[in-house]
Formats: structure tokens, sequence, C-alpha cells
């Protein structure tokens, strides 16, 4: 008799640990669908900005040329390009792009994904 009730006892623990690693397992599941979706929206974002930082820097790079009346460096830029780019991401709604998905991902030139020119006008 008392190794029957052992033996309910050790059975119904290995079924509440069952339940237990099921629960555990989904639980497992659902953090792996959600750290696979945060790093899709974390390299989403990387890629959306990475354009608006590159810009920013070359911005930098251009404005220091002016106060420093370099040519060399100034003749890599268009103004006009730069201005039009200023003003897209002003009035940009910051939507799926950001407002500079498709300009200004060229070393040191503004990039027109349209044209399929840059600013110096080579083919990029």
């Amino acid at each position: 008799m008392a190794l029957e009730v052992a033996l309910e006892a050790k059975r119904e623990e290995t079924r509440r640990m069952e339940e237990s690693l099921r629960a555990d397992f989904v639980a497992f599941v659902d953090m792996v669908k959600e750290r696979s979706m945060l790093m899709t929206m974390k390299q989403d974002l990387i890629a959306t900005e990475a354009p608006k930082a590159k810009f920013a820097e070359d911005f930098k790079l251009f404005m220091e040329a002016i106060e420093n009346d370099d040519l060399q460096i100034l003749k890599n830029f268009d103004e006009k390009d730069m201005l039009n780019t200023v003003s897209t991401m002003i009035n940009s709604d910051a939507g799926e792009n950001g407002g500079l998905a498709g300009e200004y991902e060229q070393g040191g030139a503004t990039v027109d994904a349209s044209e399929g020119t840059n600013s110096v006008g080579n083919e990029p």
C-alpha cells in the first residue's frame, strides 16, 4: 500500500514537471520570436539612421571646407543637392525611410537613386 502511494506521488510529480516543461518551452519559443523581431527592428533602425549619420558627417566636412576655403574638398560636394537633402529631411514625415533613403549614401557625393548619378556627374 505504501508503495502504491509513493508510486502515485511520483506520477503526480512527473505530470507537474512535464506541464512545467511544456510551459517553459512555450515561453522560450515566445522569447526567441520576440528576440528575432527585436533584432530585425534594430537592423531596420540602423539601416534608416545610417544615411542620416553619413549625411551629418559629410555636412560637417562640407562646413569645415567652407571655413578653411578648401577647394579640393568643396569640389566633391554639390551645394544644391545638399540643400535638397536638408529640405527633404526637414519636410519628411519620418515615415518608413526617414526622408533620406534614396539619397546621400556614397562617400563624399550626393547620390540620387532615381537619377543614377552623383553630384560629380559620375555613375555611382
